[in-house]
């Protein structure tokens, strides 16, 4: 496995180009830039309205979903930017470095609110995520460590340390009280939320687990590991009840849309695809140049999808009708506040 701190592999510039697969098209709306680096996490609003990106250019920005337009940039990491995450009532951002931090960020004015510390200095914090009542956060770090914040005070509630290998991803489950982590180790584990005591590890990837997500309803969990392969899990018995093939490099990250009829993989290998939840059936394929696409997310009503690339762009999709691909709207970003 890779030995240096930042994990993931190098993403090059890319140029996309909207492809179909049987049995629909996913339809290209916007294309747009405003970060001058790597796009390594996004997160649409609940309710739809705006999406947040991160940054290795070392800001997260908050972005109008309909029109492109880019509404904050928020400035005030000292190292690049990681990942980024809404609150459940979208009133604020959160967004992580590689020096150890993750803030707090006003969703509307763009004032940092707070910063929880206690990771590692100089260790890149990789995952941020809100607990469902918005109350607290878990972050997972290069120091081996997820750790669980009031995300009002900024205070630290809980330190999981459940492997020798740097923790790389973690999710609340939908009542609070389950948190799953992913691992360098090749594994995922559930955890307590309150005493971080592990409830049942997840075994079966052959490569570092980016991403996990537990289902809306959180029956299920799914997975995306360096194999190439995302896996969905009994949340309940750690039974496996799906693997989703279809990629041909290392897969980034995985998230469920808010029906949980649907998964999203984005992948080394140029592509985002959608997957049926519940069969395992390959439903879209985001296709371009050879190249990573780092981060995807739907909309609340999964008919839209929001991906991030390598080269700074991010893109959105509709998902809802077949047609044949067109071209894009470009949209010149414009300064945030």
């Amino acid at each position: 496995m890779p030995a240096s701190l930042n994990c993931r592999p190098p993403f090059w510039a890319v140029v996309l180009f909207l492809t179909a697969t049987v049995p629909a098209r996913a339809d290209e709306a916007l294309a747009f830039q405003g970060h001058t680096n790597e796009v390594n996490g996004v997160q649409s609003s609940p309710d739809g309205s705006r999406f947040a990106t991160s940054s290795l250019d070392g800001t997260a920005k908050v972005w109008d979903a309909k029109t492109g337009k880019e509404l904050l940039t928020l400035k005030g990491h000292t190292y690049y930017a990681r990942a980024v995450a809404f609150s459940p009532d979208g009133t604020r951002v959160a967004s992580t470095d590689g020096n150890g931090a993750a803030k707090v960020w006003d969703a509307k004015t763009g004032a940092e609110l707070l910063t929880f510390k206690g990771h590692e200095v100089l260790r890149n914090v990789w995952s941020v995520a809100f607990s469902p009542d918005g109350t607290r956060a878990v972050t997972t770090s290069a120091d081996s460590t997820a750790r669980v914040w009031d995300a009002k005070t900024g205070a630290e509630l809980l330190k999981i340390k459940g492997r020798e290998k740097y923790l790389e991803s973690a999710v609340f489950s939908p009542d609070g009280s389950r948190i799953v982590v992913g691992s360098w180790d090749w594994t995922a584990g559930v955890y307590d939320a309150k005493s971080g005591k592990e409830l049942l590890p997840l075994q079966g990837h052959s490569g570092i687990v980016h991403g996990v997500a537990f289902s809306p309803d959180g029956k299920r969990i799914a997975s995306a590991g360096q194999d190439g392969k995302a896996k969905v899990w009994d949340a309940a018995t750690g039974k496996r009840l799906l693997t989703l093939e279809g990629h041909n490099k290392w897969l980034l990250s995985i998230a469920y849309s808010p029906d949980g009829l649907r998964l999203v993989t984005t992948s080394g290998d140029g592509t985002a695809k959608v997957w049926d939840a519940k069969t395992g059936d390959e439903l879209f394929t985001v296709k371009g140049a050879d190249k990573p696409v780092t981060a995807a997310s739907f909309g609340p009503d999964a008919t839209r999808l929001v991906t991030g690339y390598g080269d700074g762009w991010v893109r959105t999709w509709d998902l809802r009708t077949p047609t044949d691909s067109r071209p894009p709207q470009k949209v010149d970003a414009k300064p945030g506040k």
